[in-house]
């Protein structure tokens, strides 16, 4: 997972061209960007954690109503035949 983890980043995050003749200016420019980059990558990371709490939160309601209709809808149903044509239907919460 690690090396994992190391390999995308080589991918994703081009050296820094840093030497050291560089000016004040080019350095400002440089922390600049990765400012902008970092925040960028901040707002994605919230953006996906709120998206999970919701769907978590999404998931224990369906289980919750899912298991509170199989309840209400849980019913027993007798029949018992009187007569020749005619049926007597009953049927029971639980």
């Amino acid at each position: 997972m690690k090396k994992e983890r190391e390999r995308v980043v080589q991918e994703r995050v081009p050296p820094l061209d840093i030497g050291l003749n560089i000016s004040m200016e080019r350095l400002k420019e440089i922390a600049q960007d990765l400012h902008k980059k970092l925040l960028n990558v901040y707002a994605a990371k919230f953006d996906l954690e709120q998206r999970k709490k919701r769907q978590d939160y999404d998931v224990s309601v369906y289980h919750s109503q899912s298991f509170t209709s199989q309840d209400y809808f849980s019913y027993s149903i007798s029949v018992s035949f009187h007569h020749v044509g005619t049926c007597h239907l009953q049927c029971r919460q639980h």
